[in-house]
């Protein structure tokens, strides 16, 4: 009987903790971008369709991926570039900083290289620093299914703002 009022007084004692674990779990609030955002262009020239997905994993960290598909909503063929971020929202700007990132060989030379790889052929590549972080004005459409990026302007290409727009994808 002792061991008995033993093991429901640990149950008892140790059930509130269970509880209250989880429910700090449950009220962390999650940042208004975390989740997968689509951009899907039909590229005339390649018949295929280009596809830049932001993956928003924290209030802290994305990647971008850039992809082909034979259709808009069809399987991925193969990998472009996939790059990781930092990132620190600001009202309605979001700072972001490359950490790192994968690219097909040749990335920058398309005549010399494939379009597309699959991830294990995807090589690293060496990041510029010198041009600092980087930053963008965000929005979002009223049932947040959308997200409008309007892109700094690097300081050697005068074609900006560049302005993405985005479609919730899960």
């Amino acid at each position: 009987m002792k061991k008995l009022l033993l093991i429901l007084g640990v149950v008892l004692l140790s059930a509130p903790l269970m509880f209250s674990c989880n429910s700090d779990q449950d009220e962390e609030p999650l940042g208004p971008l975390i989740g997968e955002w689509e951009n899907r262009v039909y590229v005339d020239s390649l018949g295929l369709w280009s596809v830049e997905t932001l993956d928003f994993l924290t209030d802290s960290t994305y990647q971008l991926r850039q992809t082909f598909r034979d259709s808009e909503f069809g399987s991925d063929l193969g990998y472009r570039i996939i790059y990781n971020f930092d990132y620190l929202l600001e009202g309605e700007i979001i700072d972001y900083q490359l950490i790192d990132g994968l690219e097909v060989y040749m990335y920058h030379h398309p005549d010399e290289g494939p379009l597309y790889a699959p991830l294990e052929e995807l090589r690293e590549f060496e990041i510029d620093f010198s041009f600092g972080d980087d930053f963008a004005e965000w929005s979002l459409s009223e049932n947040q299914l959308e997200l409008d990026l309007s892109f700094s302007c690097p300081s050697y290409n005068g074609d900006c703002p560049i302005l993405k727009k985005y479609e919730r994808s899960n």
